[in-house]
């Protein structure tokens, strides 16, 4: 029997040896889609700040984008889950080192037993004892190993999340600063437009009391003056709730936006050196994390299957237990021992559990794929409504230019009595609302170049939030 119990340790301690060669591939990510060598449109050769923003040079704006970057509470949130992901992975590295703890006890109880004549006795008595235990994980497989890489590319997707969040916030916090200066420059053209509407009432009345205007064409100046005013309001609404938006970006409430007051629309930048669409993969932080979720997976799949073969742990303790305390460190007791636990029927669990991890591994690829189509399309859509825009822009001028010409025109044959009003009135309204429009297609425009910078991503993320971090700590400090 004994010689039988040394072959059976014998044949599991050398399956253990045999199955410790194996080796167990970690999965590596592969691009989902081809990546093409240029974009479709010709880029800028312009080299641009690594902080796009500064490119503006507004001072107030930058003030506001290092303001958000601190106060916003959507990048909070990303910060404290980048904490936790970073907990989670200390934790599964710990599994890599020896575990060992210190237990006390203390016990008295009474209990049967027999005296030196056989009878049997109630016996009350005390025992103490004081343990040190060992326990560790033989990484065999590459499983504990596997888990910790796992969790630690946790870490770093949390932490690409949190930079795709400072980027996002800071498109925003731009691209709102700019709609409020395209809607303060929209609502002083309108009052412009209504005072010079208002003398032209003015002046047909006065047309009209002399005879030389009918009161038709004083009812249609009116109607358009009166048309021109439901404007305001909504310009007005507007610029108020960008305001509210932008403070919230900011972390400030929203009744406290009064500062928030931009002067103008800036003077666009030279179109900027997009580079290659494979730097996506490296400057687009969406990417980066897509990808490494994909490699987590792929650790995690490794993981999976190396559960499914033997374990190997070691324990050991020991202590001292005595039953009075005076005699506790007289009595030294220890204990070493090795356990190969291998599953042989676990009704298909740990199978499912590889099955489940490969399809979710194929379904963060797949992910990746879409994210990285995605960030190339964000680039072709900005590169392909700037240029437009800028057509667009051009176009309009040239119309608002000829809608000048068109009013001045019709003006001079209504003064001459060659024509009635109506050509001065519909000549007038055009020429405002082109002039409108042209201060909204600015702004357009200046909109798609903000999307262009996003899309191109950046290495800005990680140092200006840490710049952001060192400021608050110093303040706080004071």
């Amino acid at each position: 029997m004994r010689v039988g119990s040394y072959r059976c340790i014998g044949m599991v301690a050398g399956m253990a040896l045999l199955c410790s060669c194996a080796h167990i591939p970690e999965g590596t990510a592969v691009l989902p889609v081809a990546v093409p060598e240029s974009y479709g449109l010709a880029t800028g050769g312009e080299a641009y700040p690594d902080r796009w923003w500064t490119a503006f040079q507004d001072e107030k704006l930058n003030g506001l984008v290092h303001e958000a970057l601190g106060g916003n509470f959507g990048v909070r949130q990303a910060q404290h889950r980048l904490e936790q992901a970073q907990a989670v992975a200390r934790r599964a590295g710990a599994e890599r080192i020896p575990q060992l703890s210190l237990q006390g006890s203390a016990a008295r109880g009474r209990t049967l037993g027999s005296d030196a004549t056989g009878t049997t006795v109630l016996q009350t008595g005390s025992q103490f004892g004081l343990n040190l235990a060992a326990s560790y994980e033989v990484d065999l497989w590459g499983r504990v190993s596997a888990t910790k890489r796992a969790a630690a590319l946790d870490a770093q997707t949390a932490r690409d999340n949190l930079d795709t969040a400072a980027m996002t916030l800071v498109a925003q916090i731009v691209d709102t600063w700019y709609l409020l200066a395209s809607l303060d420059s929209r609502l002083a053209l309108l009052r412009g437009q209504l005072e010079s509407t208002a003398d032209q009432v003015r002046l047909l009345e006065l047309r009209f009391e002399t005879g030389h205007a009918t009161a038709v064409d004083v009812l249609q100046q009116r109607e358009q003056f009166a048309a021109l005013r439901t404007l305001e309001p909504r310009l007005e609404a507007a610029l108020a709730t960008g305001r509210h938006q932008l403070a919230v970006l900011l972390g400030r409430p929203p009744q406290s936006s009064h500062d928030l007051a931009p002067v103008g629309l800036p003077m666009l930048p030279a179109l900027p050196s997009t580079g290659l669409p494979a730097d996506l993969l490296e400057k687009r932080p969406d990417v980066r994390a897509a990808l490494n979720a994909v490699r987590a997976e792929n650790e995690r799949v490794a993981a999976a299957l190396a559960d499914r073969l033997p374990a190997l742990r070691l324990t050991a303790s020991a202590g001292y237990s005595a039953p009075d305390a005076a005699e506790l460190f007289d009595n030294w007791l220890w204990n070493i021992a090795g356990n190969l636990l291998a599953p042989i029927i676990d009704g298909g669990r740990r199978r499912a559990e590889v099955d489940r991890s490969r399809a979710v591994a194929r379904e963060r690829l797949a992910r990746c794929g879409e994210v990285l189509l995605n960030a190339m399309r964000e680039v072709e859509d900005a590169l392909v409504n700037e240029s437009k825009q800028a057509e667009l822009i051009a176009r309009q001028a040239e119309q608002h230019d000829l809608a000048r010409q068109t009013l001045n025109q019709a003006r001079f044959r209504y003064e001459r009595g060659l024509s009635d009003y109506l050509p001065v009135l519909t000549a007038l309204g055009r020429e405002q609302s082109v002039a409108r429009d042209l201060v909204t297609a600015r702004r357009d425009h200046l909109s798609y170049r903000i999307q262009l910078y996003r899309a191109l991503g950046g290495d800005w993320m990680q140092a200006e939030l840490d710049d952001v971090a060192l400021n608050e700590s110093e303040k706080t400090s004071e």
